[in-house]
């Protein structure tokens, strides 16, 4: 197990991976990560698709806003950008959030999780990882999965908190746990990719997953305020999720290490 009490190791690997954030850009940038990609013919169609009906919704609020606004003093206008700013919380929270939207971009983007996680292992460790297609259907496969975990998960989490919080009389903290829960899972199911190189399976995963609690937060913050971005955050959350996540596991390898299974022998 890891020496230091938990706290002190969510505090440090969450400062760790906010840092490895903007490492991430540099080290996409330097070693051209997006290179390959178009060996998958199909990935730019889907990308392309999801960010177009990502970045669709977040313009109707804002045509809907401009269509409706008046802007004929600075009091009225101060008061309909307030509204628009209203508008984009709520609606656009209900159509990311709810309904497990977020784990669907994740899903479609996997071909992107699945290659840049893999070519960044690739040049740290200087092994040749499979980016096979075959290799990548499994992928899939197990994105699926983990993101079916993750929002059943999610979803049972988010129903105690508004049975409990409410009897406490803790209605407040409410929507904060929720966002909070929702960035855990979504730095779970980031994280899953690099966990299931090393051959552990979903549970094992999670695991992995509370045991670097402090990655797993500051991966699922980013992704999620990423999402939020139209077109765009559809691309880039799973780009830099999937880099930043491989780089700050790397650097935690040592202690990583125990979590992978044991190879038996074959005689």
């Amino acid at each position: 197990m890891r020496s230091k009490s938990f706290l002190i190791n969510a505090a440090q690997d969450f400062v760790l991976s906010m840092r490895t954030h903007q490492e991430a850009v540099h080290f996409i940038s330097r070693h051209k990560l997006w290179r390959g990609l178009l060996a998958y013919g199909w990935v730019s169609k889907l990308i392309l698709a999801m960010g177009l009906v990502a970045g669709w919704k977040l313009y109707s609020i804002f045509s809907s806003w401009w269509n409706s606004s008046s802007m004929n003093s600075l009091g009225m206008a101060v008061q309909d950008i307030g509204r628009l700013i209203q508008s984009v919380a709520l609606e656009g929270y209900a159509f990311f959030f709810v309904g497990g939207y977020k784990y669907l971009i994740l899903v479609v983007m996997e071909i992107l999780l699945f290659h840049v996680c893999r070519r960044t292992l690739e040049i740290k460790t200087g092994q040749k990882q499979d980016l096979a297609f075959a290799t990548f259907v499994q992928a899939e496969i197990r994105m699926i999965k983990a993101a079916i975990f993750a929002f059943v998960m999610e979803s049972l989490g988010t129903l105690l908190l508004g049975i409990f919080l409410p009897m406490l009389g803790m209605e407040f903290w409410q929507p904060i746990l929720i966002i909070l829960l929702q960035c855990y899972f979504l730095g779970f199911v980031v994280l899953d990719n690099y966990s299931e190189i090393y051959g552990l399976d979903i549970q094992q995963s999670e695991r992995v997953t509370r045991a670097f609690f402090g990655v797993a937060m500051a991966i699922g913050l980013v992704t999620y305020v990423l999402l939020l971005m139209p077109i765009l955050g559809a691309i880039l959350a799973p780009f830099i999720g999937a880099v930043t996540a491989t780089l700050s596991m790397h650097a935690l390898h040592g202690e990583f290490q125990q979590f992978i299974p044991v190879q038996e022998e074959v005689i």
